[in-house]
């Protein structure tokens, strides 16, 4: 197990390696986790693949160092890019769980032709969420969303207000309770947010990506998961219904359910 980080102007990536097959795993954890979440990936895989895990930005050791202009598709294929030539990487598999979700879409969209598996996990950054989209698209939203992540009271009553008109669930208001306790946490929302806004690629332009060079895809979803429902991942199945896949579990314990089934991969 190696930890190591990639260095850029505007970036630190940290990660961790773990395994020694000839295939190679690339995997990005959600909200609030880090690259251990998938160090039990190695007992069961580190034969068959070389598995790196990424801390994501604003979490674990690595650093988005910009607190102005958003991690952008093209930078991030940049850094992507490097890390491949450091490791002389060809092909790769890609994992996603939640907010990794969204970075594995992007990663994929990116370098098409080189992946042979997409594996999301209850993927973030397929279909817009509507506040989301309005609180992180506009200077002014913006300005209001750092005001109420930084003053606990008013997000909480955004919050209840928004979940009694039916924007957001429940699953929302126990993220809100476990991951907005501390002014670091929520500065973390903050960034994580409006930082990473313009990783998104259509549904459509993915479908046809997978269709082209034809990438095995599947997606792994919770019978019980209320923070990212189904609903959220039908304008993606709408095109590979015999994807989806799902396990008798919540959003939190997807991912080391995940894990611990077996034939999870190739």
């Amino acid at each position: 197990m190696k930890h190591k980080a990639l260095e850029t102007p505007k970036a630190c990536l940290h990660y961790r390696q773990y395994g020694k097959g000839s295939s190679i795993l690339l995997c990005f954890h959600g909200y609030g986790q880090d690259h251990e979440v998938y160090r039990e990936l190695e007992e069961r895989y580190g034969v068959q693949y070389t598995i790196f895990s990424f801390d994501l930005f604003y979490h674990g050791q690595s650093f988005w160092h910009d607190k102005i202009i958003p991690l952008s598709l093209e930078a991030w294929k940049e850094i992507m890019q490097h890390f491949c030539d450091v490791h002389k990487i060809d092909r790769f598999s890609l994992v996603g769980f939640s907010m990794g979700g969204r970075f594995a879409l992007t990663t994929f969209n990116a370098f098409p032709q080189q992946v042979d598996q997409l594996i999301l996990l209850a993927p973030d950054g397929i279909k817009k969420r509507f506040v989301y989209w309005l609180m992180t698209s506009f200077s002014g939203t913006r300005s209001v969303l750092r005001y109420l992540v930084t003053n606990p009271k008013p997000y909480q009553q955004l919050i209840e207000v928004l979940l009694t008109i039916g924007l957001i669930n429940k699953g929302v208001l126990r993220f809100s309770e476990t991951q907005m306790k501390t002014r670091a946490m929520r500065r973390r929302v903050f960034y994580s947010w409006t930082m990473f806004r313009m990783l998104f690629i259509p549904p459509r332009i993915t479908a046809q990506q997978i269709k082209k060079y034809g990438v095995t895809i599947r997606v792994y979803m919770g019978d019980f998961d209320k923070v990212v429902p189904k609903e959220n991942v039908k304008p993606l199945l709408r095109y590979f219904p015999e994807s989806l896949r799902t396990l008798p579990v919540g959003h939190t314990a997807l991912l080391k359910t995940w894990i611990q089934t077996n034939g999870v991969l190739k």
